[in-house]
């Protein structure tokens, strides 16, 4: 039994009840081969959640969604203890803020996918780290929040930028950019991506790009 749990390297047990964090634990200290791991609204205590980023180094892909407790320092001890986190799903944990987000952007290099649905806590802080430019950045902000006047008719005249106080002509993207900013961040969620679509649309038709 002990050579079948040190060979495993995918496990998931999302959603099972009756799961205790006994059994959690066993695996946190038992499986140390594995790389794909759900514990989505599983019962996981922070002793077992410390031993998981002990023990469970090689781990890739990473389903925490909906622990209870999970915390800040829950989440900072596991990033720094999976070097290859690849994705990872820590969604409705209300307890995670930007201090622990800003700990997993840090610590996991490797990290192509992440999953926060439903935290009400963070802000856009931890993630200015991965923005190329952030005045571009910071354009584009301004700009998702003016396009909610126009869902469904393009602006007659040209695109106002009152809202963008100390954006200068030079900080104008060029439709090069947006295009490559929007295909370099596929993760940034669907929303975003369609009112990007929708803004270089806008901006190329009145000749700002």
């Amino acid at each position: 039994d002990m050579f079948f749990f040190s060979v495993v390297k995918v496990l998931d047990i999302s959603w099972c009840e009756d799961v205790t964090d006994q059994g959690i634990s066993a695996v946190a200290n038992s499986c140390r081969s594995l790389q794909r791991l759900g514990l989505r609204q599983c019962a996981a205590s922070k002793p077992t959640i410390t031993a998981l980023g002990k023990n469970c180094h090689n781990i890739s892909c990473l389903n925490i969604a909906g622990i209870d407790s999970f915390t800040d320092d829950a989440l900072s001890s596991l990033a720094k203890n999976m070097p290859l986190l690849r994705e990872i799903d820590a969604s409705w944990n209300s307890c995670l803020s930007d201090n622990g987000i800003k700990a997993l952007m840090q610590s996991c290099v490797k990290l192509k996918k992440a999953v926060l649905n439903g935290l009400k806590l963070i802000t856009s802080q931890p993630f200015l780290g991965i923005v190329g430019d952030l005045n571009c950045w910071s354009l584009l902000q301004e700009l998702w929040r003016y396009n909610k006047k126009f869902q469904s008719v393009l602006p007659q005249g040209k695109v106002s930028l009152k809202p963008c106080d100390t954006v200068s002509d030079s900080l104008i993207p060029s439709k090069t950019t947006l295009e490559n900013f929007r295909f370099s961040y596929p993760y940034l969620g669907v929303k975003i991506y369609k009112s990007l679509t929708y803004l270089i649309d806008i901006l190329f038709f009145h000749g700002y790009i």
